[in-house]
């Protein structure tokens, strides 16, 4: 299992093969906690655009292209 920032764990079951988010304590101070499961195919897809959108944000902060939303014409 990895943890990410303390909050996430990601894991998979070898039984069915998929591969699980648990999410827990988001809100400090109440008791909650769930999970994510995702197929193969799915969890790649969505580490696919993870990765895409971290890309993209690297880029937008150094000024290499434009901020999602914003109009180059004036």
């Amino acid at each position: 299992m990895d943890v990410v920032a303390g909050t996430l764990e990601v894991d998979r079951k070898d039984d069915t093969h998929e591969v699980i988010i648990h999410y827990r304590d988001l809100y400090p101070g109440h008791e909650c906690g769930s999970e994510i499961v995702f197929s193969p195919s799915q969890a790649r897809h969505f580490a696919y655009l993870l990765l895409k959108n971290a890309a993209d944000a690297e880029r937008e902060s150094s000024g290499t292209i434009r901020k999602r939303g914003k109009s180059r014409m004036k």
